[in-house]
């Protein structure tokens, strides 16, 4: 069967599984004129039909592998994949045929519609690598083919933005997935791809206090760790201020530990017996704040000594009588 012959086979397997339009001889390269047998621009997909796979021909001298090799580098530095197909693949080995159209399909998938097959199995390379056009994501940095356009370079800084905002939040729920279905096993699959425990377990904690539905799209999950310690009300009082005002994620965090402190000073005003209800660490937090102080002690103007004495004399207060307590539990 001849390489048009082929083509036109392969032209007829792509109506088939109803691909995108393909542009059939594309010439992908400004200077050398290659052409692509088939190709999906927007896609930067590209695929090359060689016959005479058992015969001697352009293709197998040693010319044309050099030829070919070297047009197929030149569409991968340009950010292309590209896909080869010999007779057999086409004529003889079905299975391998129909398993490549499946995979073909995904790739060719409009963004946000991919659907797992679950006949391919994807297998993660020791170092992996994400290629979107010209531009290929590393896991130290990112790796620029050719020169891309001002609109190239756009499309993938959304990409980018999307990964840094979804990130956290599919981390989170892989684990907390993970957890429910392997429970002690799923500590394994951290060790493999080398996240470290605490990290993920914190996310995980923050995706439980904010399911997908209380999660605000306009704020990064760091904005919602931030406040994940508190009770839902306070957590959407929070929120709300951080869309309003602009607020980065320090500036919510500053907003949040002097509201916590604002109320523990309320809590001691009120009754200085409060203190047994909380922490020595919260309350040198909290009593360190001079808005604290002044609240605590209305109209006096401290030093910085007495002020470090009256911090001084909650603490061993609070130990004092934390050890009473204690005594009579155990007597």
């Amino acid at each position: 069967m001849t390489i048009s012959e082929l083509e036109i086979m392969f032209a007829s397997l792509c109506d088939d599984a109803d691909l995108p339009p393909y542009k059939p001889q594309y010439e992908f390269h400004a200077e050398r004129k290659w052409a692509l047998d088939f190709a999906w621009p927007d896609h930067k997909v590209g695929i090359e039909i060689n016959g005479n796979q058992w015969v001697k021909g352009g293709h197998n001298t040693g010319r044309g592998v050099q030829r070919d090799a070297e047009k197929g580098n030149a569409a991968r530095f340009l950010g292309w994949r590209i896909f080869v197909l010999v007779t057999d693949h086409l004529l003889r080995d079905v299975d391998y045929r129909n398993q490549f159209m499946d995979e073909l399909k995904v790739a060719l998938a409009p963004a946000g519609d991919l659907s797992p097959n679950p006949a391919t199995l994807v297998i993660v390379p020791e170092h992996p690598t994400i290629t979107v056009g010209p531009f290929t994501l590393l896991e130290q940095g990112l790796r620029i083919a050719a020169t891309p356009t001002f609109e190239e370079f756009d499309s993938f800084g959304q990409v980018l933005k999307f990964f840094d905002r979804s990130i956290p939040w599919a981390l989170g729920d892989w684990w907390n997935a993970a957890k429910a279905k392997f429970r002690e096993e799923a500590v394994q699959l951290l060790d493999e791809h080398d996240v470290k425990l605490k990290s993920v377990q914190n996310k995980g904690a923050v995706c439980v206090k904010f399911p997908t539905s209380r999660r605000r799209d306009v704020l990064h999950f760091s904005h919602h760790e931030a406040v994940a310690g508190l009770e839902p009300p306070q957590q959407e009082r929070f929120l709300d201020s951080a869309i309003e005002r602009g607020w980065t994620v320090p500036q919510l965090r500053l907003a949040v530990r002097k509201w916590k402190r604002d109320k523990l000073a309320d809590e001691l005003f009120d009754d200085p017996r409060a203190v047994l209800g909380h922490n020595v660490e919260q309350l040198r937090v909290a009593l360190t704040d001079l808005w604290g102080i002044a609240h605590i002690y209305p109209g006096m103007d401290l030093t910085l000594r007495e002020m470090q004495n009256g911090i001084d004399g909650l603490v061993l207060f609070h130990d004092a009588v934390s050890g009473q307590v204690e005594e009579r539990t155990a007597a």
